[in-house]
C-alpha cells in the first residue's frame, strides 16, 4: 500500500523552479510534438492551484531527466566492456554466484 508522496505540493513549493526548468528547458523543446505555450499554461494552472498537474509533471520531469542522461552518455561514449560480464554486488542476487 505505501504512502502518497506529496508531489503536488513539493512542485508549487521547494521543487516549483527546478519544474520549470525541465518542464520549459531546451531538451524538451528540441523533441517532437513539444508545445511550450501548451506547457507553460500547464505549469501555470498548476503553480496557482488552479488544476493538479502533477502526473504529467512528474512524467515530463523524468523524460527529461531521461534525456539529460542520453545527452551525457553521448557525450561520454559507449560503455566500454571489460572482457566479459562483470559481476556486480548489485547484479550477483540475480546472476548468481560471486562477483568480481
Amino acid at each position: 500500500m505505501g504512502f502518497a508522496v506529496p508531489l503536488a505540493r513539493w512542485f508549487r513549493g521547494p521543487l516549483r523552479q527546478r519544474v520549470r526548468d525541465a518542464v520549459l528547458g531546451d531538451r524538451l523543446a528540441a523533441t517532437a510534438g513539444s508545445d511550450h505555450g501548451f506547457l507553460g499554461t500547464v505549469l501555470d494552472e498548476h503553480h496557482s492551484g488552479a488544476r493538479d498537474h502533477s502526473v504529467p509533471l512528474w512524467s515530463l520531469l523524468m523524460f527529461e531527466a531521461f534525456l539529460r542522461g542520453l545527452s551525457t552518455r553521448h557525450r561520454r561514449g559507449p560503455p566500454r566492456a571489460s572482457g566479459g560480464l562483470m559481476r556486480t554486488q548489485a547484479n550477483a542476487a540475480v546472476l548468481g554466484g560471486p562477483t568480481r
